[in-house]
């Protein structure tokens, strides 16, 4: 009987439910910069927002954030094949993280009950898609090993089964020469 070893698959339910994640609160934020820009103003306490401009610089930003919104379900059906999207995934959140720090460090008008929170967002979104980061775990066949493993088995009891004959052989011959 050959012994056949089958690697179990590795789950990605936590890179999957971390793009989830990611997937709700950024398409909230599309919404809030392609079709309610207005709202913005709650969070940067500026009179007048938005002018034009920045209703045109909100509008692009909600465009990027939704082509990194919908790129989430790329790796959320195929992980693996799609860790690039993941990679990139990390590398934005890290930069608005790393954005958000130039902001305090600059003396930001936005209040810190708004800053700091969008910060700890970014850096626990950024850690979890860096700790379940997809990568192909390359198993080597063991099919072979296994098959020497159990013809040596093999050999080796039925060397011992051999041993344990003779063994009983020279019993059973002492054992006549002694009732003799």
């Amino acid at each position: 009987m050959r012994c056949t070893i089958c690697p179990m698959k590795h789950s990605h339910a936590a890179l999957r439910l971390t793009l989830l994640i990611v997937f709700v609160l950024n398409l909230l934020f599309v919404y809030l910069f392609l079709f309610a820009p207005e709202h913005l103003n709650f969070f940067y306490g500026i009179e007048g927002f938005p002018d034009i401009a920045h209703r045109n610089l909100s509008m692009v930003l909600g465009a990027l954030l939704a082509a990194f919104t919908f790129g989430t379900f790329l790796p959320f059906f195929q992980p693996v094949k799609h860790a690039g999207v993941v990679a990139m995934l990390i590398l934005m959140h890290f930069s608005i993280f790393v954005m958000d720090v130039i902001l305090l460090a600059q003396g930001s008008p936005i209040p810190l009950l708004y800053l700091v929170p969008e910060m700890a967002y970014m850096l626990i979104i950024c850690t979890l898609l860096i700790r379940f980061y997809p990568v192909e775990i390359a198993l080597p066949d063991l099919t072979k090993t296994a098959d020497v493993l159990v013809d040596t088995f093999e050999d080796r009891l039925k060397e011992r089964e051999k041993q344990e004959r003779a063994l009983r052989r020279k019993i059973e011959k002492e054992q006549k020469q002694a009732a003799e």
